[in-house]
């Protein structure tokens, strides 16, 4: 069986791949013995992918030696070889199960791990070029799908204010990571809204949900299933 390797997905990695072009799905399934789907996208692909779903980098257990590469400084505290349960982990640095349990399974422990360490750089930010990105991935993505209970100038304000918030990172510059940034921001602010219209008002009474308008979500969902 003859692999090539190839650098593969988004963000970029080295992946083992195997040529399947002119192999009928049939015959890939044979051959790297997957299931049907994956031989349909490997077949669309012209090769299939070795292990695609393979993390690439394993999760650290036990002790760490030397300095730890987090993509931004942050302050680590291994964890000792001798504790190995979620409990002793959050009895050592007093934190929730949850935080326990991935510090386990990293190998150390992040201190002040929700501490914004990106500071707005006035100087880098474009305020013209922050609003040209925004109203375009509106114009895009969100103008024909926009829930009745979003106004569409407080979306496009979030998502500038949040590129705003980043323009202090390291890869501001980036017009695609920027991009994807303001589409997730946006995307996760109508989700919220959403969430807040169907919570309590008072702790008694339900909130507004898009259920109780009589006509809703017919013009939006058309638009969605287009």
């Amino acid at each position: 069986m003859k692999t090539q390797v190839r650098m593969i997905g988004w963000p970029k990695r080295e992946c083992e791949i195997i040529p399947v072009e002119g192999m009928t799905r049939r015959e890939i399934m044979q051959l790297t013995n997957c299931p049907y789907t994956t031989a349909i996208d490997a077949q669309k692909r012209g090769y299939y992918i070795v292990d695609y779903l393979k993390k690439a980098v394993p999760p650290k257990k036990g002790g760490v030696e030397g300095p730890i590469d987090l993509g931004r400084e942050r302050e680590v505290i291994p964890i000792p070889e001798n504790i190995s349960t979620i409990e002793a982990v959050m009895v050592l640095f007093d934190c929730k199960r949850p935080t326990a349990k991935r510090s386990l399974e990293r190998g150390y422990y992040i201190v002040d791990y929700h501490q914004r360490t990106v500071c707005p750089d006035i100087d880098k930010f474009d305020a013209a070029a922050a609003y040209r990105m925004v109203w375009f991935i509106y114009k895009r993505k969100f103008k024909d799908r926009l829930p009745w209970y979003i106004e569409a100038q407080d979306l496009i304000q979030e998502g500038v204010t949040r590129l705003l918030e980043l323009s202090g990172h390291p890869r501001f510059e980036e017009r695609k990571f920027m991009f994807f940034k303001a589409y997730g921001f946006m995307g996760s602010y109508i989700q919220s809204q959403g969430r807040l219209r169907g919570s309590c008002i008072g702790g008694e009474d339900p909130g507004f949900q898009e259920i109780d308008r009589p006509d809703a979500g017919n013009a939006w969902q058309a638009a969605m299933a287009a």
